[in-house]
């Protein structure tokens, strides 16, 4: 028996061969084998209707539910640590309820506290939170009005008129304020009930189908502000803190105590304005047979102003709606994709375009 060449490999004679200079391996060898079982395996069952969808590059929306958790979660984790901190310290927050500070500290503010420390002097005009009556649950926020001897105080609020009607020691004053936050405090006030309606609201959604979940979120995520908001009124609100009349013509000391700028509006008079916790003098005419002076109460807002009010309450319904057109926009790519095709078991239909043919090596005998 003779052979071409020594070196050459002996090969069955329905066998191909590839050179190794071509670049193939000896998976493809196989591959192209006439015997070999994969190129006559069955091609895999692809579902009539069934289409190739290029997926958006863009995150996905479970993705960006977790990312919204992981940092809703790191904030209450940061803010739990951060008061607890605060409280070791010795610190307190109290809610201001009175507009007897004026714009210093308006109704709605969240005044943070140090105890005060043994070696410091108070001043007058320094600001100081303070319990006259030791064992109460009412503290007030005043300022040193006088210093008076063996360590008591005087106190007054900036909008009084007159100082307040007790003497404080050095053991009434429960600190001095490290920070005053205006409007914050509002949302301490209702922190109880935000905290039991967005629990129930969780609870609520968790059993609920996908479609019922979002209308629950979207409707009840409103309902949840809207409670304490018709509850407390924080956002508009009016103190009188002194009148006097002469004949018909009425002068009323008004202070605002809402979160947003007022109007203040008299029957028969010029409107006046005013900011959260600042004080307004309001003249007016009372009528001949209505001795009563009404003074309208209504928000001083731009029309930029309102519309961002309006976004803001409609942004739950926006954005449920926005989420439908998504859905049905990716149901509607779904359904117009072209099926996907099995894949040819005949050497015919095999992709050879740019192949070059294979030229077999045979053994003589």
């Amino acid at each position: 028996m003779t052979a071409k060449t020594p070196s050459e490999p002996r090969v069955r004679p329905d066998e191909q061969v590839v050179p190794e200079e071509r670049g193939s391996r000896a998976e493809d060898v196989e591959r192209h084998s006439p015997n070999h079982p994969r190129r006559h395996a069955p091609a895999p069952d692809v579902p009539a209707g069934a289409g190739a969808i290029a997926e958006p590059t863009r995150m996905s929306g479970g993705k960006v539910r977790n990312w919204a958790v992981l940092g809703l979660t790191a904030i209450l984790v940061t803010g739990a640590v951060a008061w607890g901190a605060w409280l070791i310290s010795g610190g307190g927050l109290f809610w201001v309820g009175s507009p007897s500070m004026g714009m210093i500290a308006p109704v709605g503010s969240l005044v943070a506290t140090q105890p005060l420390a043994p070696s410091a002097r108070l001043h007058v005009g320094e600001i100081v939170v303070f319990d006259p009556h030791p064992g109460t649950s009412i503290t007030y926020v005043h300022r040193i009005h006088l210093v008076l001897p063996h360590g008591h105080y005087l106190t007054k609020g900036d909008l009084n008129q007159v100082p307040d009607p007790w003497i404080i020691s050095r053991g009434d004053i429960i600190g001095t304020p490290q920070a005053i936050i205006p409007a914050i405090g509002w949302l301490y006030k209702c922190a109880t009930w935000l905290f039991l309606g967005a629990a129930t609201l969780i609870f609520v959604s968790h059993f609920a189908k996908e479609r019922q979940r979002r209308w629950i979120l979207a409707l009840g995520v409103p309902l949840l502000w809207a409670v304490p908001v018709l509850w407390y009124r924080p956002f508009i609100g009016g103190f009188l803190y002194g009148s006097g009349q002469r004949g018909r013509m009425v002068t009323a000391n008004m202070v605002d105590t809402g979160i947003l700028p007022v109007q203040y509006t008299p029957s028969i008079g010029r409107a006046v304005r005013a900011v959260p916790g600042q004080g307004v003098m309001v003249t007016g005419l009372t009528t001949k047979h209505k001795p009563v002076f009404d003074i309208r109460v209504s928000a001083a807002l731009p029309w930029w102003g309102w519309a961002l009010v309006i976004l803001v309450c409609l942004s739950p319904l926006i954005g449920m709606v926005h989420h439908d057109r998504r859905v049905r926009s990716r149901s509607r790519t779904t359904e117009g994709t072209v099926a996907l095709e099995p894949w040819s078991s005949s050497a015919e239909e095999l992709p050879t375009a740019g192949a070059r043919p294979l030229a077999p090596y045979f053994i003589e005998t």
